[in-house]
């Protein structure tokens, strides 16, 4: 009877994670065509919505750029994912830039009932000169971010005051790269329902689990989930299968701790390269 329940729990687990998990998505060819500058091998074609069933995840962040918006022909393969995401700010835009994606990403919310997340991508330039923003009647550093304090919570009003007409508001997820934390970036913390912690270099991985203790640190009860790089974009190769197993075991120890509510693999292009990592992380 114990082995029974041990293993029932072990599959309802499974489950569970499996729901709780997503792809960041983009359209083929978006940094993996010819002469890309990650030195991504090329493959066929692949749908966001085809490289979550191939790779046995349910969600997907949808990261596109240019239309920040869609027709229905390219919605149509979203219609049987339970939740989407949908960029809304990049920080290497420019700000013209951002509005045009915030805008994209607003006039999707009556077509896609589905559509639970917000996400805000490349958010913080720490190579540019820190500000200051008025918190409590104190004057704070705050790193140079796509959009300022006020800027977010303007943003966050109009997506309350939407109306969706079959759903609830979208939350707000913040990417957060590891190396972010160096600099002042907490004071952002509270205009986002959710953070995704981001390791950009494979050999950073090494240092995962004190970078997420550091996180936590900052955001101790904020709703997190972690990235999963399965390709090694600060050094443009194959991510070292060590570092993707190193991941692999710290997030799903994680998960089974309560610490995170799940994972984010990157990213759909991959899922038919025959890559060791995404086959590894698949299994």
């Amino acid at each position: 009877m114990g082995l029974l329940l041990a293993i029932v729990t072990l599959l309802a687990s499974a489950s569970d994670l499996q729901d709780r998990c997503w792809m960041w998505g983009h359209d083929t060819g978006a940094f993996d065509g010819p002469k890309n500058a990650y030195n991504i091998p090329v493959s066929e074609p692949v749908s966001m919505a085809d490289a979550i069933r191939a790779f046995g995840v349910r969600n997907v962040c949808v990261v596109r750029w240019s239309p920040p918006g869609a027709d229905s022909e390219y919605l149509e393969q979203f219609r049987t994912v339970p939740r989407i995401g949908w960029l809304v700010a990049s920080g290497y835009s420019k700000p013209e830039k951002n509005s045009s994606l915030t805008e994209g990403a607003l006039a999707m919310l009556d077509r896609l009932p589905n559509l639970t997340t917000f996400e805000v991508d490349d958010f913080f330039r720490l190579d540019l000169p820190t500000g200051t923003v008025e918190i409590a009647g104190e004057k704070v550093p705050v790193a140079h971010a796509a959009y300022t304090i006020g800027e977010l919570k303007a943003l966050r009003r109009r997506i309350a005051a939407a109306g969706r007409r079959f759903a609830p508001p979208p939350e707000l997820r913040l990417v957060l790269y590891a190396k972010d934390l160096a600099g002042p970036v907490r004071p952002y913390f509270d205009c986002f329902d959710s953070i995704t912690l981001w390791t950009w270099d494979g050999d950073d991985l090494a240092s995962l689990e004190r970078n997420f203790r550091r996180y936590r640190e900052m955001a101790p009860e904020k709703p997190t989930y972690l990235g999963v790089y399965m390709w090694d974009f600060g050094g443009k190769r194959p991510i070292s299968m060590d570092f993707m197993r190193h991941q692999l075991e710290v997030g799903l120890d994680l998960f089974r701790k309560g610490e995170i509510e799940g994972l984010i693999f990157h990213c759909t292009p991959l899922v038919n390269k025959k890559l060791a990592a995404v086959e590894f992380a698949k299994r």
